[in-house]
């Protein structure tokens, strides 16, 4: 079941919203609990008794708090929801990438900008759940796919870079796309050289050298497969 939740002071464009995503799930067969809210203290409110959402649809100008501010909240709590943000100014824009927005979108909000929106996250949040298993030394590990920053392989071996640590797979006795022909079949994973895959989702920055991830984490790529590395992961955003 699909949680998502909507929050916008402005109550007809609150009612449009919810209305869309109402239809939306109807088109798609989506099953999903939907909750909306006009004031942002009443997100919180809510979010403490009933737990995180998948999907959070937040308006950036609230008078209470800011979008910007509830993200900021849902953020130390819940690291995997998709915020999509709504507004009539580009100009917080810059903002919503702190708190790892999805999408930002200006009002007023259309079916056609929006349902495509949905239907992306809630993909993204079915790889979520996903699992793969790892042969190490001592024994088989699943790991969440979403916990999964990189993976990179050194002296014949990957090494599978998450939230949780470090963990070494045996030694390969094919080559390393073989063994990452898995991953690399959920959105959002790339192949960067030979011997690096990367989670786009998990990114933060790509400099001149490497990528920075969200956990602070930071890793080394060949020079070559930047510019590529760059327009998969803008890609990788874009509706």
């Amino acid at each position: 079941m699909l949680k998502l939740l909507i929050c916008d002071d402005d109550r007809d464009d609150l009612l449009r919203v919810e209305r869309m995503a109402r239809k939306w799930c109807d088109a798609t067969a989506a099953q999903a609990e939907i909750a909306a809210f006009s004031d942002a203290d009443d997100v919180t409110t809510h979010l403490s008794k009933h737990g995180t959402a998948d999907i959070y649809i937040l308006d950036v100008l609230m008078p209470s708090m800011s979008g910007i501010e509830l993200g900021r909240l849902i953020r130390s709590t819940d690291t995997n929801g998709k915020i999509i943000y709504l507004t009539s100014t580009r100009d917080f824009a810059v903002d919503s990438y702190e708190v790892d927005a999805f999408y930002y979108l200006i009002k007023p909000v259309t079916e056609d900008r929006l349902f495509p929106l949905l239907s992306k996250a809630a993909a993204k949040k079915e790889d979520s759940d996903a699992s793969i298993c790892v042969h190490t030394r001592d024994a088989d590990v699943m790991l969440p796919i979403s916990n999964i920053d990189y993976v990179e392989s050194s002296m014949r071996f990957p090494h599978y870079i998450t939230e949780q640590g470090r963990f070494t797979g045996i030694m390969l006795r094919g080559s390393f796309r073989d063994e990452i022909r898995e991953l690399l079949s959920y959105p959002g994973f790339y192949l960067c050289g030979a011997s690096f895959v990367v989670n786009l989702a998990h990114i933060k920055s790509i400099e001149k050298s490497g990528a920075i991830f969200n956990s602070g984490k930071s890793v080394s790529l060949p020079r070559t497969s930047i510019q590529g590395l760059r327009t998969a992961w803008t890609d990788f955003w874009l509706v």
